[in-house]
Formats: structure tokens, sequence, C-alpha cells
């Protein structure tokens, strides 16, 4: 995707949507000094409970073969997520080397000591399946950048990966997958070499038609030429489809010890079907719309390609946890606007507008197996999707998440909500309030116990080393 236009569709409700009066705006109309008295009193309360309440994390810094971990300070989690079968580790940045580092420690902690067994990331599910499918036998980095989004090509992503190779032929292997509809590039070679053992012209027929599809997302197609190619990918779509269900032995024999393989193309060939008949329209009819100087926001979900991305995932999602892994205990690694419980219940949202996020689209029974957590940062440096730097923005509301986490007095501030009644002290989890997306591109407004289970505040935070090549760097950028 096109990046200005990927920052439009981003910020789509922005244009027609007016931004309410900020908390602080609010704290400074005239009131009476009793009631000034009665908030601080309050504000204060908060304070002490976090304080109390808190769990300070001793590091975030993942355990490596030369330095073990025993992970007393996370123990506190076995309470908190005895009965969940689903973790999802937000972040509030794809942009922050801290985020990374605490999710792989927290994820080597749910393997180790709670049997945790898959990690999902907000990837390709062919590409990462792919991936993993080849991690014993290449480079940690290579398993890293073939299976995730640059966005996360980084130095502190890395110990996972390191962790995944560990653990591939052992009796509790961390098993590495996916749940996004959009394509990147590394499930197209790995397909083809393996059509081919059994026909090279499918092999060829897949490249091309990976290809096609591929510049369809890059929206290097007009709305025009997509109409005019589109049934002929479905057609081709559903040879391939058929290909697999009729030489699924034979392609089984390629990769005897990763059967799953086998759903998991077929899922991928979905899932291409899928994005060709309900997301790629509408996403390049905005774009055409963009360039045109005709921008507009989504008339209905229908026309909403961050809602239509979601929807995909919840159902890529669900299918992961219902059926490719029906008896093993899933980690969930993407975005806070991702992984959180409503989005439809954020005020200020300009990704999702009042639309429905990922996690809010999954089946209830899903839901209730569930825990959220969402990561905030409170001050520090961290980076956009190009790999660009940008200061936190320091917040200044004392009725804000961050200011709130704040009171914990701690580096790695956690806070387990999802037991906690109102009462005086936690007041703050039940009332609407700020937080910002992205360290500070713009405020956000929601309850918190409405949106996650458990907050985990950094409290300095830097950008990520990246590990990505220049010409990568480069497209990214496009």
């Amino acid at each position: 995707m096109k990046r200005k236009f990927a920052l439009a569709v981003l910020t789509a409700t922005l244009a027609s949507t007016v931004l309410p009066q900020t908390y602080a705006n609010v704290l400074a109309a005239p009131s009476s000094e009793s009631a000034q008295n009665k908030k601080q009193t309050e504000q204060e309360t908060w304070g002490k409970w976090v304080r109390n309440h808190a769990h300070g994390l001793d590091t975030i810094e993942p355990a490596t073969a030369e330095r073990k971990d025993t992970f007393s300070d996370l123990k506190f989690l076995k309470q908190a997520l005895k009965d969940k079968r689903i973790v999802l580790l937000g972040e509030s940045s794809h942009g922050t080397a801290e985020f990374s580092s605490a999710k792989v420690r927290l994820i080597q902690f749910l393997h180790q000591e709670m049997g945790y067994d898959v990690i999902a990331f907000e990837s390709g599910l062919g590409e990462a399946s792919a991936a993993f499918a080849q991690a014993d036998s290449q480079t940690s980095l290579d398993t890293m950048k073939q299976a995730i989004y640059p966005v996360w090509h980084t130095k502190e992503t890395l110990p996972l990966f390191d962790y995944i190779k560990q653990n591939a032929n052992t009796e509790h292997p961390l098993i590495l997958t996916g749940f996004d509809m959009q394509p990147h590039r590394t499930f197209t070679p790995f397909a083809r070499q393996w059509f081919a053992h059994i026909d090279a012209e499918r092999a060829t027929q897949l490249e091309q038609t990976e290809r096609q599809l591929a510049q369809l997302f890059r929206l290097e197609a007009t709305l025009k030429e997509f109409s005019a190619s589109k049934s002929k990918l479905v057609q081709q779509y559903n040879e391939l489809k058929k290909f697999v269900k009729d030489n699924k032995d034979a392609l089984q024999r390629v990769y005897p010890d990763r059967p799953e393989l086998i759903s998991i193309v077929d899922r991928v060939f979905d899932s291409r079907l899928r994005a060709l008949n309900e997301y790629l329209e509408p996403n390049i009819r905005l774009y055409e719309n963009y360039q045109n100087g005709k921008y507009e926001p989504p008339a209905s979900l229908e026309e909403n390609p961050i809602y239509l991305r979601d929807k995909a995932m919840a159902e890529d999602l669900a299918w992961l946890a219902e059926t490719l892994y029906p008896d093993k205990k899933i980690i969930v690694w993407g975005h806070n606007s991702h992984i959180r419980k409503k989005s439809s219940g954020v005020k200020n949202d300009l990704i999702f507008g009042g639309a429905p996020n990922m996690t809010e689209l999954l089946p209830e029974r899903l839901k209730e197996q569930a825990y959220s957590i969402g990561l905030y940062m409170y001050q520090g440096e961290n980076a956009d999707n190009s790999q660009e730097k940008h200061p936190v923005k320091q917040p200044e509301n004392p009725e804000s998440l961050e200011m709130i986490m704040k009171q914990a007095d701690q580096r790695y501030a956690f806070v387990d909500m999802a037991q906690e009644k109102r009462k005086k002290g936690t007041e703050w989890m039940f009332e609407s309030r700020p937080a910002f997306y992205w360290g500070g591109m713009f405020e956000e407004q929601f309850v918190p116990r409405e949106q996650y289970e458990g907050i985990l505040q950094i409290d300095t935070v830097h950008a990520p080393h990246y590990l990505t090549g220049e010409s990568e760097k480069k497209q990214d950028k496009e």
C-alpha cells in the first residue's frame, strides 16, 4: 500500500470528526474550589491504589542461553490467566523497542511456565507458517524476515526467533503462525518450490497468480483493471485449491513433519479469495478517490478496508483456535487497536472510527477465553512504520491512563484489572479516560476495563534497532 494513502485511510474519520474538548481543557474550566479538591483527592486515591496493587517487573529482557530466568516477577500471571486459553499481547506503537523485548519475555514465560503452544502474529498466515516449517534449517534472522512484517525486523524481536529455533524439534515447540490477510512476499517462493515437487506447471501458475494479487494489494491497478482481472484470479485460486485437495498425500510427503501445512495453504487460498471478493475493490476505490482529491470516509462497514481487514483477521484467528489448533493455548501479537476488546466503544478513534475490531468480532466463546493486555508508554522516543523516530508526547492530564499508571512508580508496571470491582481507588478503570495512540499521534478515550484485562506500561522507551535491509526500507516507505 502506498504510504500516503495508508496514512489517509488510518485517519479516515479525521476530516468529518470534530475532536471534543480535551480533558486538560475541561480541568482548566472554572469550577468550585471544593470540586477541585474532591477531584484531586480522587486522583490521589487512584495513585495510592496503583502503587499498592501494580506488579513491578524486574526486567523486560528476554532470557538467553547465557542468561537464565526464573520469571519470579511474572508468577502473578498464573492466577490471572488460570482459565484463559488465549493471551492477546498489544502495543500502542509498532515502533517501540521495549514493547518487543517485554513481549518476547512474556512469551517465554507463557510457553515455559503455563503451557502456551502457539504464537500468532499480526502478519500473514501463509508467510509465518511457511517460515516455521523451515525454522530448524535456517537462521533465526531469516525466519523472522520471512515470517513477519518489517516493522518488527528488529534486534529486540530477534530473540523470539532464536527461542523458536531452539525449541523447534523439542517435545514442546513454540508453534509460529499468523492471522493477517495481507500478503508480504515470502509465502510465494515457499509454495512455488513445494508445488514444483508435484507439478512444475501448477507451481508456475501459483507464482503468476500470487504476483498479480500482490500488485492489487500494492494498489498498482485501477478499479477498471481489477474488475477485468477479478474473475480470472478467482478461477485460478479455485484451481489451486483443487490441486491441493487432489494432491494432498504427495504434498504431505514433502513435509512429513508438518501435516498442518495442507490445511494452512488451503486456508491461505480462501483468504486470497476473500480479499478478491470483499476487500480489494473498496480499497482500490478509496485510493482512486484519494488520488483524485475526492477522499471521504467509507460510507459503510462493507466499504471500510480497515474493518474488512479486522473481520478477516478475526475469522482467521478463530480458525486457528477452533480448527487448526483446537487443543492448544494461543498467544497473539498485534497492535492495541486489534487486540483490545471493543474498538466500537473507543471515542476519538481515528483508526476504526467506531467500527468493531478483530477481537470484538471474535465469537463470544473465544472472547470469554481471552485475556487482553494493552501496552503503553510514558516518555522517550518511538518510531512510525517508516522507521522515522518521534518523541513520545508526555501526558499532562492527571486523569489520563498513562499518568495514572505512572503513579505505580515502576519502570515496568503491570496492573491486572480482570477481577477488580468498582470501588474507592479503582473508579479509574471503569470510567472513560484519555490515552495516547502511538505515543501521542492522537488521543483516544475509552474505559480501560472495557478494553483490557491487563495494562503494562513502560516508563521510558526507545525506537527499535532495525535489522531491515535498505531495499526493504525503501519499499516500506512507498
